[in-house]
């Protein structure tokens, strides 16, 4: 098996196509791969070394949330995309993902596990979770019920206590308050690396490079939390992690130059010294801090200065990053 590239199907029992006979497993939605997803992704590889098993990923697809309360659906952290990439970044050799639908939910907890675990001819020696996951209809499955199975039907159980930072126990839930507040160095201290926005580049208005010395790739938003409107400073590359640039970002309503009476936010980068040719390529935006709040200019004049200010303080704040 190719260590370096990373496997994707819907169910255990199918990793035997790819030759896999031993697998140990990490369940959870996994939105973010936060510290806390970190943590009970490194006790899998622990497992999986000490069980000579191959490391995979559960995960479910939508989101739960999604499926049981569309009202309150969460937006989701990053696209799927990138949540495969972080979880085979840190070790996973394969990715499960089931799909969540109201029938799945609705399951007993023991027909849940039944359904996620079960391995045909591949050999489940493992699982670990977070130590307070739930599963299964009304939430009523815990790591109670895990543990019995684990007796039962002979594999390694290892529940995984949270991770903490400062009062708060870290999840997805925190990490979307702290952007959705302006505390990037929070959502940054949870994750174990900069929040990011990802996206499509899309045409805009072709303003900014004529007309202010500044040309921005437009992003088209897939997924994410927006920070309060303003100019940050920010590392920007292609989304699948092979480089970032430094740059800026103005997410907002571009009042100066936008004149629709209910215009909807836009995230506008700019890549320092680097050509702009990006129109369908895909993006991610490490937002590292808050250069300015956005606000209206009296003047075009106006605003080309401050954008030369702005490039110049984003400059400075990402030296000391």
């Amino acid at each position: 098996m190719n260590r370096n590239r990373i496997i994707r199907t819907e169910s255990l029992k199918s990793l035997s196509r790819y030759g896999i006979n031993k697998a140990a497993a990490a369940i959870g939605v996994f939105d973010g791969v936060h510290r806390g997803h970190q943590k009970v992704l490194k006790t899998l590889l622990e497992i999986a070394e000490r069980s000579n098993a191959v490391p995979v990923a559960v995960t479910f697809t939508p989101h739960p949330r999604s499926v049981l309360r569309p009202e309150a659906s969460p937006p989701l952290l990053f696209p799927e995309e990138e949540k495969i990439r972080l979880l085979h970044s840190c070790g996973a050799q394969a990715v499960v993902t089931i799909p969540f639908t109201r029938e799945f939910a609705a399951l007993t907890p023991d027909d849940f596990l039944d359904q996620c675990l079960h391995s045909g001819t591949v050999r489940l020696t493992g699982v670990c979770v977070g130590k307070s996951w739930r599963f299964g209809a009304e939430a009523a499955g815990s790591a109670v019920d895990l543990e019995r199975r684990a007796h039962q039907d002979h594999f390694i159980f290892q529940p995984v206590d949270e991770v903490r930072y400062g009062s708060l126990v870290v999840s997805s839930t925190e990490i979307r308050k702290a952007v959705a507040n302006g505390n990037l160095a929070e959502a940054e201290a949870m994750l174990g690396r900069p929040y990011a926005l990802f996206g499509s580049v899309e045409h805009g208005m072709g303003l900014a490079g004529k007309l202010l010395g500044a040309p921005t790739a437009n992003l088209h938003l897939e997924a994410g939390v927006l920070p309060p409107f303003g100019v940050y400073a920010v590392y920007a590359g292609p989304e699948d992690g092979t480089g970032r640039d430094p740059g800026i970002v103005n997410i907002g309503i571009a009042p100066t130059v936008r004149k629709e009476e209910h215009p909807q936010p836009k995230v506008e980068v700019h890549i320092f010294r680097k050509s702009l040719d990006l129109y369908g390529k895909r993006l991610a935006v490490d937002l590292i801090a808050r250069v300015r709040p956005e606000q209206r200019f009296d003047s075009l004049d106006a605003l080309r200065s401050q954008i030369q200010s702005d490039i110049a303080a984003a400059a400075g704040l990402l030296k000391g990053h």
